[in-house]
């Protein structure tokens, strides 16, 4: 058949390829900073465990919630997924004390899942 063109924004393949993008940026970002966060942030040394949890709780919950994508539909929970992701990891750059990060990252493994 005949593909119509509306340009970069509109198309499809386009923002399911941003979409993966996104998602990939959540993994593996956090354990390479987390000597930094300690020094920076004057923590000790669970504060990496305790950044995973985090990350662990926010998934299993999203995958809880996940029973309810029938009903809210598919698109609206991916789309929610990555407002969560990319306004949790943006918000992530002006923050400064751990619990706030650690507040952020379940957000974020909330949007992951």
């Amino acid at each position: 058949g005949e593909r119509r063109e509306f340009g970069m924004l509109a198309d499809k393949e386009f923002w399911i390829v941003a979409s993966g993008f996104m998602a990939a940026m959540h993994i593996g970002k956090l354990p390479p900073i987390v000597p930094i966060l300690r020094a920076d942030l004057e923590l000790d040394g669970l504060s990496g465990f305790f950044t995973v949890f985090g990350t662990s709780f926010g998934h299993d919950f999203g995958l809880l919630l996940g029973r309810y994508t029938a009903k809210i539909g598919l698109k609206r929970c991916v789309l929610l997924g990555l407002l969560l992701l990319a306004g949790a990891s943006f918000i992530g750059c002006f923050v400064d004390r751990f619990s706030a990060l650690f507040s952020l990252r379940v957000i974020e493994g909330f949007g992951f899942s």
